[in-house]
């Protein structure tokens, strides 16, 4: 079980960069107080999807299946004590 724990939670950071770097590119497209936003205030990605669910819907989603999939791998994780 601890080597499908640990091979979701690589995939899942992988996924979740590549959608962070997606939601990055759609903000900083936006403008740059967009892009600096969402790379210094954690809430602001969904902000950002909030007020352009056209054009940030792919790269969020992507990004939120990524975080998923981490908190999947963490609850099957082995607890060590």
């Amino acid at each position: 079980m601890e080597s499908l724990s640990g091979a979701l939670w690589l995939l899942g950071g992988a996924v979740a960069v590549v959608g962070f770097i997606w939601v990055l590119g759609v903000a900083f497209s936006e403008s740059v107080v967009w892009g600096v936003a969402c790379m210094l205030i954690p809430i602001a990605p969904f902000l950002l999807l909030l007020s352009r669910p056209r054009e940030a819907w792919k790269p969020s989603t992507l990004y939120l299946v990524g975080i998923g999939l981490i908190a999947l791998a963490s609850a099957l994780a082995p607890i060590h004590r």
